[in-house]
């Protein structure tokens, strides 16, 4: 969708594990670790000459359509193409990852669940939600309270900073029974891992997407697969997700 060539899978893979290493993980208590400022340099020269390029010769892909002028407006800057692209790089690209991988590891501990969802293929929609909510793939956000506000006798002053734990809010008994327990025959609907109103997720439509046509065709295979070899997950205070999972054929 962004127009990068094939070639530069890796990097942008590489780029983008890098960018919530420095921003979300170990590397944000040393900004200016080389592998920090390295990923930075070299991701930022990629997507100028990108912009640049699509500014001078428009494609059929995403960025094109963001450096060109929109009626009623004007173009962004390269400095502003870039930012967008890098937000829609990780946002996009390690976000999706864990929900597939959180989704694959819950229906694992889970061996009943798989089973039904390799069954009844219709559930596929029915499980991503309940993986979204079970174990969402970003589990906190930050916020600026707009005005005075108390919530459970807790004074919240206008212009405090403020993070809301998704991850908690998914797991509140008064709105979801058991809470604890993945049901992909549940009903989930209302919680908030796209988060809520003007600031719910841009890309919540392709992220279901892609993680409802990841789980069809896992689905089938899964069943005949267990896990192997330690649980590695991503370090970060920000994403959830396996960082590794490795996976043999069931005995």
């Amino acid at each position: 969708m962004l127009g990068v060539e094939p070639a530069r899978q890796h990097d942008f893979k590489r780029w983008s594990d890098n960018m919530i290493y420095a921003i979300a993980g170990p590397g944000r208590a040393n900004p200016f670790e080389k592998r920090n400022v390295d990923t930075i340099i070299e991701l930022l020269s990629y997507l100028r000459g990108v912009a640049e390029a699509r500014r001078r010769a428009p494609a059929d892909d995403l960025v094109s359509l963001i450096v060109s002028e929109q009626e009623g407006g004007t173009a962004l800057s390269t400095r502003e193409v870039i930012q967008f692209v890098m937000l829609l790089l990780v946002a996009g690209n390690e976000t999706t990852t864990n929900l597939i991988g959180n989704a694959v590891t819950a229906l694992l501990d889970h061996p009943s669940e798989l089973a039904h969802l390799a069954n009844e293929p219709s559930l596929v929609p029915a499980a991503v939600e309940e993986a979204l909510r079970y174990d969402p793939p970003v589990q906190v956000v930050f916020r600026t309270a707009t005005q005075d506000v108390e919530l459970a006798g807790t004074r919240i002053p206008k212009g405090a900073y403020v993070a809301p734990l998704l991850g908690s809010a998914n797991r509140d008994e008064r709105r979801f029974p058991d809470p604890g327990r993945f049901d992909i025959a549940r009903n989930p609907q209302g919680h908030v891992a796209f988060g809520f109103g003007k600031h719910f997720c841009l890309g919540a439509s392709l992220a279901r997407l892609e993680a409802r046509v990841a789980l069809a065709a896992l689905a089938p295979e899964l069943v005949r697969l267990e896990r192997q070899g330690p649980r590695e997950v991503v370090d970060s205070f920000l994403v959830r997700g396996p960082r590794r999972l490795e996976l043999r054929r069931a005995a």
